[in-house]
């Protein structure tokens, strides 16, 4: 069955995201976990992104939700792998938070199913939509965050959240 290395691949990293522990810091907002020599992932709130060094080169499995954050993670990864062995980027769907820092990677093959080209060339189309959504989402977290009832580590997922999704719209504009 010719699907079978994607499904092994793609179960790989579900359980790799399940089972890793983020190592984080009061002073940098960026999650970067080292889950051994070859597999690194990036994130910033309930954005991230796996990088994994394999014999035909580095592999990125999607690329975030915004071009923003986007340069801040490939700078990150290239922190543990050399950019220029960055070879492949993945994407798992076409919604943009998954894809949208796809123009960051310039130099490497896309690999996508089909479906995912369909779904990336709509969303193009309905970019005014998408960019006024966005907006709405990040000014909804940013209501979110005035709840006096939230833990502190809540706020900072929301902040997260918000500026992610800021950065999203902006994304639209440009």
């Amino acid at each position: 069955m010719k699907y079978k290395p994607a499904i092994f691949v793609f179960t790989l990293i579900l359980v790799l995201f399940s089972c890793t522990k983020n190592s984080t810091n009061n002073n940098n907002p960026f999650t970067l976990t080292k889950v051994n020599e070859n597999i690194i992932l990036v994130g910033f709130g309930s954005d991230i992104i796996a990088a994994l060094k394999t014999d035909s080169g580095i592999v990125i499995i999607d690329s975030g939700c915004t071009k923003r954050l986007t340069k801040i993670y490939k700078f990150l990864i290239t922190k543990y792998f050399d950019e220029s062995e960055i070879t492949y980027l993945i994407n798992t769907h076409g919604h943009y938070d998954h894809c949208a820092g796809n123009s960051v990677f310039t130099e490497v093959t896309k690999v996508g199913h089909y479906n995912c080209l369909l779904e990336l060339q709509k969303n193009q189309t309905s970019s005014i939509n998408t960019d006024s959504l966005l907006l709405s989402v990040s000014k909804q977290y940013i209501r979110n965050l005035c709840d006096e009832d939230l833990p502190p580590s809540e706020k900072d997922e929301i902040s997260k959240q918000a500026i992610k999704y800021k950065y999203a719209s902006e994304d639209y504009q440009n």
